[in-house]
């Protein structure tokens, strides 16, 4: 009877020493981290609205952002840190580095000084997931007036431009680029004066016949056809 308990008290202790008693009793099976993880899901996708996709060229123009964070089962995912920026001159204005309860950042998109006609494109980034959109800028109003509208061969004559915006406001130091082939020079740039002005001098040609001057300013374009 003494050794058959002996024999069991040795099976006891074997049976202990190899489960790590008496030292690190090892990582639970029911440990919901796996042994050291974070616990936290990964994210899959980065859902990115605009309120707006196309806005006025006015300077109190702005969009709001939203970038929601989402794991693969299409879940919301809160605390993911998210990067919101724009090109072409834009400014963006967020309120936190990271999304919300709800699994959201939100920022505001407004276009900035630059009034010219163009697209924004909006990107959200977290770490490798990139989402973008597009935000299309307009407005930019043209009036163009030939002087003379029909001209001798070889005569002087210019072409004077006004530009605004979509509330009429002169669109001053806006890039201008004149293309006029057949006339002298055939070509022009510069930039619109304080009321957003400009004016195209030109020799026409001595031939006579039709000659197209096209116009690109603040992104909006104007053509205008001169006898000679």
């Amino acid at each position: 009877m003494k050794l058959i308990k002996a024999i069991w008290i040795f099976s006891a202790a074997a049976m202990l020493a190899s489960c790590g008693g008496g030292g690190d009793a090892g990582t639970s099976p029911f440990n919901p981290n796996g042994g050291g993880g974070d616990g936290s899901a990964a994210v899959a996708d980065i859902v990115l609205t605009l309120s707006a996709t196309q806005v006025p060229n006015i300077v109190s123009s702005k969009v709001t952002v939203t970038a929601t964070a989402i794991d693969a089962a299409r879940n919301a995912l809160a605390n993911v840190p998210v990067t919101i920026s724009a090109d072409a001159d834009a400014i963006v204005t967020a309120g936190s580095s990271a999304t919300g309860d709800n699994g959201s950042l939100t920022a505001t998109m407004s276009i900035g000084s630059n009034r010219s006609n163009r697209l924004i494109t909006v990107r959200a980034v977290s770490g490798s997931i990139s989402r973008s959109a597009t935000v299309q800028v307009v407005g930019t109003t043209i009036s163009s007036v030939l002087a003379p509208a029909v001209i001798a061969p070889s005569a002087t004559g210019n072409v004077q431009y006004r530009v605004v915006d979509q509330s009429g406001n002169a669109m001053a130091n806006q890039d201008v680029s004149i293309s006029a082939a057949g006339l002298t020079p055939a070509a022009a740039t510069g930039r619109t004066g304080s009321n957003g002005e400009f004016v195209f001098n030109y020799t026409a040609s001595a031939v006579a016949g039709s000659y197209q001057i096209n116009a690109v300013i603040a992104g909006a374009s104007d053509s205008q056809t001169l006898q000679v």
